[in-house]
């Protein structure tokens, strides 16, 4: 995939007052493949594995208010059009993508640990080698994806799974196996960023 593949879905948003916003994909290559790359080696398994399965290839980008220009985004730190916005455009171009029955949502929480969720978690969790992962199953992707990374800091990353993979039972270690099958059935992974009101995403 190039990075002329950047997607091109336009996707309406109301404020408060109701007036229409447009969220759009700008593309943020070559520096958010480094940023979003980087990170990603330096955390939990899964994150580790993708990126390795990724290489150095494919398309990033970040879903933002149309306008928006590449140089701005490529900051990486100012604001994005909020992560609920974000979340629900990375959903809407997956179900688009993938098929809505055909999509799953794991999210990663790197800078916790399992044992901090013990009996908490509002949303299924598992974990691998102490990293926790979230994931919900309402049949909504949008409501899920919300619901995965409302139980993380403010660092996250986030992998849509297509086909979905048979995960463990709530509460419990995933094996190697699991973590692998995840890996490879990623199409998509994205990166809690513009201080947590966005996210840069990476396809391959």
């Amino acid at each position: 995939m190039s990075q002329g593949d950047t997607p091109d879905l336009r996707m309406a948003v109301y404020g408060q007052s109701g007036k229409p916003f447009v969220i759009v994909a700008v593309d943020v290559a070559p520096e958010g493949l480094v940023f979003i790359r980087s990170e990603m080696l330096d955390y939990g398994p899964l994150s580790r594995r993708v990126a390795d399965l990724f290489g150095n290839g494919g398309v990033t980008f970040a879903p933002m208010l149309e306008g928006t220009t590449s140089d701005y985004a490529k900051k990486f730190t100012f604001d994005g059009p909020g992560s609920e916005c974000a979340e629900r455009w990375i959903a809407e171009y997956a179900t688009l993508r993938w098929g809505k029955a055909n999509c799953q949502v794991i999210i990663e929480e790197p800078w916790q640990k399992m044992k901090d969720f013990a009996g908490r978690s509002r949303v299924r969790y598992f974990g691998s080698e102490e990293f926790p992962y979230f994931t919900s199953d309402s049949g909504d992707l949008s409501r899920d994806l919300n619901e995965a990374a409302g139980q993380t800091t403010f660092l996250r990353f986030g992998f849509i799974v297509s086909p979905p993979v048979p995960l463990p039972p709530n509460g419990a270690e995933a094996d190697a196996g699991t973590i692998e099958a995840m890996a490879q059935n990623t199409k998509m992974a994205f990166m809690s960023a513009y201080d947590d009101m966005g996210y840069v995403v990476w396809m391959r």
